[in-house]
């Protein structure tokens, strides 16, 4: 599983996501999302989505269970991005982070 995404238009990067395995040895399947960036001059596109959409399909090919503390930035606010997140299949944990399993391909 990669641990880097971007995506490009006109070779220029215009969205970015990062993510590292918290627990590389006892939980290899698991990985955190810690970064999603899209600049605000091209925010409400479709290029998160894409990105999101990008790192997900992976994450299923990989069966690989995807985590992240969700952190809004910019002009979204924590509710609509907890919204956003779960239009993809994220749910709440019992603690204080989100999670998405693999789904079936």
């Amino acid at each position: 599983m990669r641990t880097c995404f971007i995506v490009k238009v006109s070779r220029v990067a215009i969205a970015i996501a990062d993510l590292f395995r918290p627990e590389p040895n006892e939980r290899p399947e698991l990985y955190e999302l810690c970064r999603v960036n899209v600049p605000p001059s091209v925010q409400g596109k479709g290029y998160g989505s894409q990105l999101l959409k990008l790192v997900l399909a992976e994450a299923d090919a990989c069966g690989v269970t995807i985590k992240l503390y969700p952190f809004a930035s910019g002009p979204l606010d924590k509710a609509a991005l907890i919204a956003w997140y779960e239009r993809y299949g994220f749910v709440k944990s019992k603690g204080i982070f989100w999670y998405r399993l693999p789904q079936k391909m």
